[in-house]
């Protein structure tokens, strides 16, 4: 059986991570341009990105949003990109 918080989690994270993808960033890129996007001062980390992109934390809906602008792309296309990638329907 299937654990619905981790389903979502892992479902959120491979959009966020699908639109980083499409940004064309770096990581180090992404991470600057992100922060102010989120209403950060300072540069967010690589490793919070990195723990977003891959499900260890929760994408807050802020930053899925900008990285979404970032992309010029509106959220459901990159859910369904996402689900595309992961041969989910």
């Amino acid at each position: 059986m299937h654990n619905l918080e981790s389903d979502r989690l892992n479902i959120s994270a491979g959009a966020f991570n699908r639109a980083c993808q499409l940004s064309g960033l770096s990581s180090a890129e992404l991470c600057r341009r992100l922060a102010p996007m989120i209403g950060k001062r300072n540069v967010l980390s690589r490793q919070t990105v990195a723990a977003w992109r891959c499900g260890r934390q929760a994408v807050p809906l802020v930053a899925f949003l900008a990285a979404c602008d970032l992309t010029g792309l509106r959220p459901p296309l990159i859910f369904a990109l996402a689900a595309e990638e992961f041969g989910q329907p």
